[in-house]
C-alpha cells in the first residue's frame, strides 16, 4: 500500500487551457447590486447572490464574513474544479473539470514530486511531459485509457470499448523544481477530470490479500402504498479496506505518516495493476495489530472524495 502526498496547487502555479467562464466577475462597483440568484465569480470559485435584492458588498464574496452569510460558496470553477472539489467545507462528490476535446494543464510545484494520479476521467489518452530544470525533457510518455477483456470473437467484435477512469504514475523522475504538462485528449468528445494529484510518492507497507473493494450508493428509493418505486439519484463512493502487511520497525513512521494526513485527501494505491485497489480520499480507520518481532498487520479502510 502506498500514497501521493499531494503537492499545492496555486494560482502561480497552474496554467490551463480551460477557460474561467463559468460566470461573471464580481464587480465592487455593481451599484445596482444583485438580484437574487446571481452568481459571479471570485477567487476561482463561483458565488451566489442570496442577500437582500438590489444590493452588493462592500468586500468580495470569499472575504465576506456576515451573517447571515450573503454569497452561497458553489465550490470551484470549471477550470479549478479538477484541484479543488470543495464548496465552502463542503466536498462535493461528482464534480469535474471538462473541455472540449483536451484538457491542457501545466504544474510548477516548486517541490520533489515523482507520482501523478488522475481520477474520474473521460479521456481516450493522457500524455504527461516533465520538464527539467534548464528546459531538459525527462520524461514524455502518452497512455491510452481503452480496455476491452474478451473472451471470444464475438465479444471482441461487439463489445463497447472500456476505458480506464483512473490513471497512477508513479515513476516520474524526482526534480525539486520541475515542470509537469498532463495532456488530457478525448477527441471528438468532453475531456473530463474529475482529480488530479501531483506530489511524492509515501510506503505504507505491503498490500497483500483480503483487501475489500466495494460502492456505496447514496440514491435514494421511495416506494408509494402501491409498490411503485421512485428512484432519485444521487452521488456514489467507492470504498476500499487494505490489508496491509508493515515491518515492525516501520510502525512508528507509518503511524506518524498517516496521523499528519488523517485530513488531507490523498490517492492510495494497493497496486497500480488492479484499478479498483486505487481510490481517493481519506482514511477514517486505521488498525494495527502487532504480530510479532518482523511485521504488523493492518487495516486502513479509505473512502473516495472524488
Amino acid at each position: 500500500m502506498k500514497l501521493i502526498k499531494p503537492a499545492p496547487v496555486t494560482e502561480a502555479s497552474l496554467t490551463s487551457n480551460v477557460a474561467e467562464d463559468d460566470a461573471p466577475g464580481w464587480n465592487p462597483a455593481k451599484t445596482n447590486g444583485y438580484a437574487v440568484g446571481d452568481k459571479v465569480m471570485d477567487a476561482h470559485h463561483i458565488w451566489q447572490w442570496q442577500g437582500e435584492a438590489g444590493k452588493n458588498t462592500a468586500v468580495a464574496p470569499s472575504a465576506d464574513t456576515t451573517l447571515p452569510a450573503r454569497w452561497l460558496d458553489l465550490g470551484a470553477n470549471r477550470r479549478w474544479r479538477m484541484f479543488d472539489k470543495k464548496a465552502g467545507n463542503t466536498w462535493r462528490i461528482g464534480t469535474a473539470t471538462t473541455n472540449a476535446e483536451t484538457i491542457d494543464v501545466t504544474l510548477k510545484p516548486g517541490q520533489v514530486v515523482n507520482s501523478i494520479a488522475l481520477f474520474g476521467m473521460e479521456a481516450a489518452t493522457v500524455q504527461i511531459i516533465m520538464t527539467a530544470p534548464g528546459g531538459k525533457e525527462v520524461y514524455n510518455e502518452t497512455f491510452r485509457q481503452q480496455r476491452r477483456g474478451v473472451n471470444n470473437w464475438y465479444e471482441y467484435y461487439f463489445t463497447p470499448i472500456d476505458r480506464a477512469e483512473t490513471m497512477v504514475r508513479t515513476n516520474l523522475p524526482a526534480y525539486g523544481q520541475a515542470t509537469v504538462r498532463v495532456i488530457v485528449s478525448n477527441p471528438g468528445g468532453q475531456a473530463r477530470v474529475g482529480l488530479l494529484v501531483l506530489g511524492r510518492l509515501i510506503t505504507i507497507g505491503e498490500s497483500i490479500y483480503g483487501t475489500s473493494v466495494g460502492i456505496q450508493s447514496y440514491s435514494r428509493t421511495d416506494i408509494d402504498d402501491f409498490g411503485n418505486e421512485t428512484i432519485i439519484a444521487r452521488g456514489s463512493r467507492r470504498t476500499v479496506d487494505y490489508d496491509v502487511r508493515i515491518p515492525t520497525e516501520d510502525l512508528s513512521r507509518v503511524t506518524r505518516i498517516l496521523d499528519q494526513l488523517r485530513d488531507t485527501v490523498c490517492p492510495y494505491i494497493g497496486t497500480e495493476d488492479m484499478e479498483a485497489t486505487i481510490t481517493v480520499g481519506r482514511f477514517e480507520n486505521l488498525g494495527i495489530n502487532i504480530a510479532n518481532p518482523a511485521y504488523c498487520e493492518a487495516t486502513a479502510e479509505v473512502r473516495s472524495l472524488n
